[in-house]
């Protein structure tokens, strides 16, 4: 069995559970015919939990449609309400898993970097579309600027891009990004970012260049390590998710590890390896680098739709939420701005919520007019 189709209607079929013997036969043949093949499939079922989300992004399609097209296709039932849900899922599984598997045969398996991303972070995404935070501005080569404000708008300009093309993709305040670079790694801009990437890493290396927020989790590639410049030094990961920060005071760039491996070199300062759990801060023109243990927790939280605060000052956290909501604090005294916080708040809730919650947990009198938010006792 060589045909595409026959193979992807037999993955149909196994999903589903229609799959019958004579069909789980021919299945298991193709299996056995190299090891590749059985890589392949094992990892498409690995990742069947994330395939929706990196469908999306990796392949330009409007996935919501696609579901449609393929339950209207396949699975028309009049029965209740809760098993029409069921089949549409089921169908969009299948539909994905097809058209994955018909991109894998016969490709190495090396070359298929998909980045596993949680059920939270696909929530994230899903609720920064719909709530009109995804949005970032788009600088081609030649300097013109584009709006973009979905992942199929950006895919359609990436595709057409020349294969020399260094891109820039800048956030504004109250805006995120996520996108999936050339290699499969997955970088998800904060407010007032600047990302400089090109379009196609060369054979040898994977380059990028940053200056504010970013959360990234790497794609494997051990032929072609992947570095993050900054400012104040330079970042190389060997297989991994981090984040790193270029905002924070006095010039210094913070690099937290969350899995994996990587290390941090400061211009003009030797290497410095960290591990999952280790923060390192440098500053420019100062070649140590401080490596100390922290709560990762914080960091991931607002890749994942959310807002841990852990002992921060009460001017630092609304710095952040002046951002986010493109507001402006004022507070009453300083002693009230050095007043400690400790919670978490929900990074797409509405405004008024969120400093309602900071009020109880601090006492304080939070009165918002327009775009002022006045903090005093």
């Amino acid at each position: 069995m060589n045909s595409h189709f026959d193979i992807e209607r037999l993955i149909h079929n196994k999903i589903l559970g229609i799959i019958t013997a004579e069909e789980q036969i021919l299945l298991d043949e193709w299996l056995k015919q190299s090891e590749n093949n059985r890589r392949n499939y094992s990892q498409m079922m690995d990742n069947t939990h994330y395939l929706s989300e990196r469908y999306r992004q990796y392949r330009k399609v409007d996935i919501e449609n696609a579901w449609m097209k393929f339950k209207l296709a396949h699975f028309i039932s009049k029965s209740k309400r809760f098993y029409k849900w069921t089949w549409l899922y089921a169908a969009a599984a299948i539909l994905i898993a097809i058209f994955y598997m018909a991109q894998w045969l016969d490709r190495p398996v090396s070359e298929s970097h998909l980045v596993a991303l949680s059920p939270k972070v696909i929530k994230a995404m899903q609720v920064s579309q719909k709530s009109g935070h995804q949005k970032a501005t788009l600088i081609l080569g030649n300097g013109q600027r584009v709006s973009i404000n979905n992942p199929v708008q950006y895919d359609k300009i990436l595709a057409e891009a020349p294969a020399e093309a260094v891109y820039q993709l800048v956030t504004k305040d109250a805006n995120e990004y996520w996108l999936t670079l050339e290699d499969g790694t997955v970088v998800h801009l904060n407010y007032d970012t600047h990302l400089k990437y090109p379009v196609h890493f060369c054979n040898n290396s994977r380059t990028v260049y940053l200056e504010g927020e970013a959360y990234f989790k790497v794609a494997k590639d051990a032929s072609r390590p992947f570095r993050v410049v900054t400012q104040n030094g330079v970042i190389k990961e060997y297989g991994t998710e981090f984040n790193v920060n270029t905002r924070t005071e006095n010039g210094i760039t913070n690099v937290v590890l969350i899995e994996g491996s990587i290390s941090v070199t400061a211009n003009n300062s030797r290497e410095r390896m960290l591990k999952p759990g280790e923060m390192a801060e440098f500053k420019s023109g100062q070649t140590e680098i401080e490596i100390k243990s922290t709560d990762i927790a914080v960091y991931k939280a607002w890749n994942e739709g959310e807002y841990i605060f852990n002992d921060c000052r009460l001017d630092e956290l609304m710095n952040v939420i002046s951002h986010w909501y493109g507001i402006k604090v004022k507070f009453q005294t300083e002693e009230i701005s050095a007043i400690r916080f400790t919670g978490s708040v929900d990074r797409y809730g509405k405004l008024e919520s969120i400093l309602n919650a900071i009020s109880k947990v601090t006492s304080l009198n939070i009165e918002e007019n327009g775009h002022y938010v006045i903090i005093k006792k």
